[in-house]
């Protein structure tokens, strides 16, 4: 008897508990990501990649969640997730604009060269890669700073001493 009590408590307990469909779990996903709640909207897209592993598109959502969380702390997971994104769509712009970020922030210039380069590819030379090239290499070189290292503060650059172009 009390058994059956305890299933069919369950049984109620449990047609009370509905899970969101894939709709909803997009419409979720966009209305935390466009308020800045990206924790919550990072449960949404984890459990939309929990139903469809194969949903290449979700993937970017992803690493946009984790940037937009700890940009720093994240840099190498949200590279991960890019690298999955980014298989399957590889002309992105909005990813390889992320993944640029990223590589940026992580001091990994050379990096973002090739990856410009492959922009390029797909979508030919202009100002726009010309300068995100022209940013790398610059940032890249030993050469410009004497003595003081280039330290990156909020996209600001403090401790700057007189630049040598002559190398």
């Amino acid at each position: 008897m009390r058994l059956h009590i305890i299933v069919a408590l369950v049984l109620v307990l449990s047609s009370c508990l509905r899970t969101l469909s894939d709709k909803e779990l997009m419409e979720g996903y966009q209305n935390h990501s466009s308020l800045g709640e990206w924790e919550q909207a990072y449960k949404y897209v984890k459990e939309g990649l929990r139903r469809n592993p194969n949903d290449s598109s979700l993937y970017f959502s992803l690493a946009l969640c984790l940037n937009r969380i700890d940009s720093v702390g994240n840099s190498e997971e949200v590279l991960e997730v890019l690298d999955v994104y980014l298989e399957r769509y590889k002309a992105s712009i909005l990813g390889r604009l992320l993944k640029h970020s990223v590589l940026i922030n992580k001091g990994e210039f050379e990096e973002v060269i090739k990856d410009v380069e492959l922009l390029e590819k797909y979508y030919g030379i202009s100002s726009y890669t010309l300068q995100m090239k022209a940013n790398a290499y610059f940032l890249n070189r030993d050469w410009i700073m004497k003595k003081q290292p280039l330290i990156m503060k909020k996209h600001h650059y403090t401790h700057l001493e007189k630049i040598d172009l002559k190398h």
